[in-house]
């Protein structure tokens, strides 16, 4: 059996159309990030969440439908007990047999609360409502939490080639290196100029996030 290694993708492309961006975004969760191309990924944003809107419509069209089935099934039910109990109660003719049957009358009656538990039941159900997630760490995704990066180019090598970005630190091509994002500066820096030079009074290991591609 052979295992073959997943490459990693190249730091510089969206995780979701996995092209290069020009115009790119980054999404934190704790302490690993997304880079997205901000058009594609607010697109993906208002998709889905039409889709969750229309889900949701569906639902509560469902539900209605639901809910008129058991109106009709608790009615037909409480009428053909009504007509057997008027059939039973016609034959008697004692005064105190006379006013159970009005009580009991009164106890079918379709539009009392607790002749319909079924439709109460349905009626206090909630459609769902769902959250937009993001592609890659399956957590829920909004526009207001996409923080803008801040790209360094190489003029050597062409846009979208491996290497086209710098470490804004060092210059030095990326690559296939690690790299981490700086919420500070918005900036882009390797993992092992960080991990050199440890931190300093210009950022903090809450400040950093690690890219994930």
């Amino acid at each position: 059996m052979s295992f073959l290694r997943k490459e990693k993708m190249q730091i510089g492309l969206c995780c979701l159309t996995k092209t290069p961006t020009k115009n790119p975004v980054i999404f934190c969760v704790k302490t690993k990030g997304y880079i997205y191309d901000k058009e594609a990924i607010i697109k993906h944003i208002i998709h889905e969440k039409q889709i969750i809107k229309e889900k949701n419509a569906q639902y509560i069209q469902q539900l209605e439908h639901t809910r008129d089935n058991a109106n009709k099934r608790v009615y037909t039910k409480k009428v053909k007990e009504q007509v057997d109990f008027i059939k039973v109660s016609s034959s008697l003719t004692h005064k105190k047999q006379q006013k159970k049957t009005d009580g009991n009358a009164l106890k079918f009656n379709y539009w009392l609360p607790s002749s319909a538990p079924a439709v109460e039941a349905i009626h206090n159900r909630t459609p769902p409502v769902g959250k937009v997630l993001c592609p890659m760490s399956r957590r829920p995704i909004a526009m207001k939490k996409l923080k803008p990066v801040n790209f360094l180019y190489n003029n050597k090598v062409l846009f979208g080639e491996p290497g086209f970005l710098l470490c804004s630190a060092t210059s030095v091509p990326i690559i296939n290196q690690d790299v981490v994002y700086c919420k500070k500066t918005c900036n882009l820096m390797l993992k092992s100029f960080v991990d050199a030079y440890g931190e300093g009074s210009k950022f903090k290991k809450s400040d950093l996030v690690h890219i994930v591609r």
